[in-house]
């Protein structure tokens, strides 16, 4: 009697077991297939007159720009507001609209967004008729101007630990030459500003660990580019690259660890203690690397007819390999979450975004 008891409540025990996975594998199904976060590609943005996106840190909201109240077929050149929204495409809204009725305003064009690291803030670089100006926007809309009015200020970059800022001021053209850049870093309210470097400066980026940037910087008496680097701490910069080529558009690796530049249209990978390029892909320029992983980020060229078009943008690892492609046949500017998970681009004046490998990836 007492087996036969023990019996029907091993099996009662097994039923309920069953019911048990059964139920969370049906939750399990219903969560990957049927969510709306899950479907990648999602769609963000319909307006067919966004462009430029920016992920803030935290992954929370993206900023990007807009000419869906002021775009003007008539006129060369867009005029944008700045937009943000939630990272899901919700709750859009301009957070520095243009005002149609004032002329000051309506010359603004909006370039170059930098996240602070709390997300509660950017620094964006904001064009008037009167020149280049920079101001940190919070969330709500609020601004504050921080560059001089007497300098053309752009390029404006948070370091990733909120500590400083780097930021380019652009002289007075020369008769007969190219413009002359102050490269200079301060602290985040742009006061106690220090000089880098002074030339024709093509880009620059900091490193992960806020101790250093890296810059292009033209070399007249070889008439290229080469790679120079800035040290906060020792306050002094180095030449790293001298070569017989321009190497531009350099990018650190989150980690640190490597730099990726371009020469012409061939992108290479160098370690960032010395300099020892190994060529990663021929026509390609433009690397950036990806939050979180070894790739990159480049800019493919595609032959058709006899000319060259750059129309894509590919996801490729350091050796090459194709990982993935964005928005195939068409050209796009694309940015990463932070956790390098997801990435968002804009494809036809809409904004969508995707992710890099599915769920159930190796990767």
């Amino acid at each position: 009697m007492k087996i036969k008891i023990i019996i029907r409540f091993v099996v009662c025990l097994l039923v309920v077991c069953i019911f048990i996975l059964i139920a969370i594998s049906c939750t399990n199904d219903k969560l990957l297939t049927s969510s709306d976060e899950m479907a990648f590609p999602k769609q963000l943005t319909s307006s067919g007159k966004d462009f430029i996106s920016h992920y803030s840190p935290n992954g929370e909201y993206i900023a990007f720009l807009s000419a869906r109240n002021t775009y003007n077929p008539n006129v060369a050149e867009i005029i944008f507001e700045l937009w943000l929204m939630k990272n899901d495409g919700s709750n859009q809204h301009s957070i520095i609209p243009i005002d149609n009725d004032n002329l000051y305003e309506r010359s603004v064009n909006i370039n170059n967004v930098s996240w602070f690291k709390d997300s509660n803030n950017m620094l964006v670089q904001i064009r008037t008729h009167m020149g280049n100006e920079i101001w940190r926007v919070t969330l709500d809309g609020n601004k504050t101007k921080l560059s001089s009015t007497d300098d053309c200020a752009e390029q404006p970059k948070y370091s990733p630990d909120g500590l400083k800022t780097a930021f380019l001021i652009q002289g007075p053209n020369p008769p007969q030459g190219s413009p002359v850049y102050k490269l200079y870093i301060s602290n985040i309210d742009f006061s106690k500003p220090v000089l880098v470097d002074k030339g024709l400066i093509q880009n620059f980026e900091w490193k992960s660990d806020s101790n250093e940037l890296i810059y292009s910087f033209y070399d007249r008496s070889n008439e290229n580019y080469e790679l120079w680097k800035y040290s906060i701490r020792k306050m002094a910069k180095l030449q790293f690259s001298n070569t017989s080529v321009s190497e531009e558009h350099s990018s650190y690796s989150s980690d640190g660890k490597y730099i990726a530049y371009s020469v012409q249209n061939t992108v290479y990978v160098t370690p960032s203690d010395t300099f020892r390029p190994k060529k990663v892909l021929d026509n390609a320029r433009i690397p950036k690397w990806m939050p979180k992983q070894n790739f990159l980020l480049i800019v493919s060229e595609q032959t058709l007819d006899n000319k060259s078009f750059w129309t894509e943008s590919w996801i490729v690892d350091i050796k090459g390999n194709i990982i993935k492609k964005i928005a195939k046949g068409k050209p796009t500017s694309v940015n990463f979450s932070s956790n390098g998970k997801y990435f968002v681009y804009s494809l036809d004046g809409n904004l969508w975004v995707d992710q890099l490998f599915k769920l159930d990836s190796n990767y």
